[in-house]
């Protein structure tokens, strides 16, 4: 008895296993197809400062009252033109010159400009006080570019505001700012620093 319950339990087995393999293809769906793989590779951008944004010596007047802005724009000429919002009060000597940043890229690729960290805050010393500080701003419009042939930001098509066609290998950014002169700040050298950063688009 014990050798027919073993017979029928292996027959019965063998054939609950060949019901669910020949039912298993019937309920299969494959597909495939292909698809292209692609990369661009570029030279890796470089920025280097190579001449600071100085305003040079200021003459303020004893009779200022308020607040008088100082501009260098580098768009006006190559040396970069300063001028004050009220001359007669606060006079600009000679020795400016606008910031000066070179930059290295890969040909016929946009670049974006981005400022960060402005306006700035120049200190007298320490500038422990309100009249150790004047308050520098940098914007997108204070830059000018330059390349084997003069550049603007956002000239061309698809170029925005802040971007520029890198038409060569390398390119000059030229950086100008306004700096603001309040009729408390003590008389003095004043210093600070900004940053420049460019990337691809």
């Amino acid at each position: 008895m014990k050798l027919q319950l073993t017979r029928k339990s292996a027959s019965f087995f063998a054939v609950a296993v060949l019901t669910l393999a020949t039912a298993g293809p019937a309920l299969a769906q494959a597909d495939d197809d292909d698809s292209d793989a692609n990369v661009k590779t570029v030279v890796a951008l470089t920025i280097t400062n190579t001449q600071a944004l100085d305003f040079g010596t200021l003459v303020v007047n004893s009779t200022l009252t308020g607040d008088t802005t100082v501009t260098i724009d580098p768009l006006i000429d190559a040396g970069g033109s300063i001028t004050s919002s009220a001359p007669t009060e606060v006079f600009p000597l000679s020795g400016h010159s606008e910031a000066r940043f070179t930059v290295t890229g890969d040909p016929g690729e946009k670049v974006q400009v981005n400022i960060t960290g402005s306006p700035v805050t120049l200190l007298r010393g320490a500038g422990a006080v309100a009249a150790d500080q004047m308050n520098l701003t940098i914007a997108i419009g204070n830059v000018d570019v330059y390349d084997t042939t003069t550049e603007l930001l956002g000239v061309g098509a698809g170029v925005g505001a802040n971007q520029f066609l890198m038409s060569a290998g390398d390119a000059t950014l030229e950086v100008g700012g306004v700096l603001t002169v309040r009729d408390d700040n003590n008389f003095g050298d004043f210093t600070g620093t900004f940053n420049i950063e460019v990337t691809y688009v």
